[in-house]
């Protein structure tokens, strides 16, 4: 009679007898399965070796599987490049994270039409880049030390990191003979299409308002660049998903979110931005977000075509953005009366359902082409642009140059009073 569960003890399973077999009789019964004469289960019975016990044998026989490396698709020339660039934006200022390492990659064998079979939509997946940080140890070493500077978005600017863009800055400037009207400064803005939304209102428990973003269709993006000397380019639009017909303007580029990412950098840089400067002589500074998705290969390939030097300042950078001080704000008023004089038109004016979904994220009526021409009309309007951006230099203490002028104004809002 078989005994219940409970009353097999630990005493009672050790002296159970196991089935007698032989190192020979494994072998054979794995031989007769590799041959096909007879099945796992035909072979455990008839040498009276365990199914599991050659189930385990076999496993291990078996030549255990190679994941497909992306070495295959890059040669070794693009494997170099890939760490050429890194090092590159390291020293421009910009912190490295593993991600970046794939968003690099993914962006060159996008732009190259280098597909890949073994890796969904180019991307060369984690295990590719340890191996990558194994056969480059310095790049492994850079990763390292940015973790601590990028596990926060935010970094706070200090006067170490102040210290290390102008001494970037002046290097460029000193070594190549860099004239004002060559030193440009970039950046992006968001343009609502809701002239009443002068204020926004949040939760009591929204414990960081300012971190906020409008992002969805009532709010378009435009890039915008200027020189110390107060010249601004025309502006660069960047639409979600789909770009408008060729108009008046067609200076425009798309992108899945809405905001730059590599490919709109790309195309500002190489379509918009070079033919522009392309009959100014000397080489040119350009000073841009510390994004390290933003600048690609190609990116660093047009610039160094041009004689072009990018830096980027570390950390919370309002200090060192010129487009930060005056720019920008006169630009949203200007903006503001040009939308609201626009709505009062026939054309403009916002529709019952419209009016009831202004607070979700709807297209509130503006044309991509429209849009294009009420932002010229607002530049237009704010007279006061081209003195607003020379103001912004000269107080990021860009030009004229003046490291000091950024070192009172951070020791300011820590509250530290200056004594002459």
């Amino acid at each position: 009679m078989r005994r219940p569960l409970y009353q097999i003890t630990r005493s009672s399973r050790a002296n159970r007898k196991l089935k007698a077999y032989s190192s020979e009789d494994v072998e054979n019964a794995i031989e007769k399965i590799l041959s096909q004469a007879l099945t796992i289960k035909a072979a455990a019975q008839k040498y009276k070796v365990p199914v599991t016990t050659l189930k385990f044998k076999l496993k291990a026989l078996r030549p255990k599987r190679k994941t497909p490396l992306l070495k295959m698709a890059v040669t070794n020339e693009e494997d170099l490049t890939f760490k050429k660039h890194l090092l590159l934006i390291h020293e421009m200022g910009i912190p490295v994270t593993f991600h970046d390492i794939i968003a690099v990659v993914k962006a060159y064998l996008t732009e190259a039409d280098k597909g890949m079979t073994c890796y969904r939509s180019n991307n060369p997946g984690i295990f590719w880049c340890k191996q990558f940080l194994q056969r480059y140890p310095e790049v492994k070493e850079i990763i390292t030390s940015n973790q601590q500077i990028t596990k926060g978005r935010i970094v706070p600017n200090t006067p170490r990191t102040i210290n290390n863009f102008f001494n970037r800055f002046e290097g460029e400037l000193y070594s190549n003979y860099v004239t004002p009207d060559n030193i440009y400064t970039m950046d992006e803005c968001g343009f609502g299409v809701d002239p009443k939304k002068k204020s926004l209102l949040f939760r009591r428990s929204s414990r960081h308002p300012d971190l906020d973003k409008l992002c969805g269709t009532s709010n378009y993006s435009v890039v915008f660049c200027g020189n110390a000397i107060g010249e601004l380019i025309d502006p660069f639009f960047i639409f979600k998903e789909s770009v408008p017909t060729p108009s008046e303007h067609p200076y425009y580029s798309s992108s899945t979110s809405g905001w730059i990412d590599t490919t709109v950098f790309d195309d500002w840089l190489e379509k918009h931005f070079v033919p522009t400067i392309d009959e100014k002589h000397g080489n040119k500074i350009v000073i841009c977000d510390n994004l390290s998705a933003h600048v690609s290969v190609k990116a660093l390939q047009i610039c160094a075509e041009n004689n072009i030097a990018l830096i980027c300042p570390l950390g919370n950078s309002s200090h060192l953005h010129p487009f930060d001080f005056e720019f920008y704000e006169t630009m949203q008023t200007a903006w503001r009366a040009v939308l609201y004089s626009w709505r009062g038109t026939p054309t403009g004016q916002l529709t019952r359902w419209q009016k009831k979904s202004l607070a979700s994220a709807v297209n509130l009526g503006i044309p991509k082409d429209v849009f294009c021409k009420l932002v010229n009309r607002a530049i237009e309007n704010n007279e006061s642009s081209s003195e607003n951006i020379v103001n912004g230099f000269a107080k990021c203490g860009i030009y004229p140059l003046s490291r000091e002028v950024v070192m009172e104004s951070l020791l300011q809002e820590k509250g530290v009073t200056i004594v002459r």
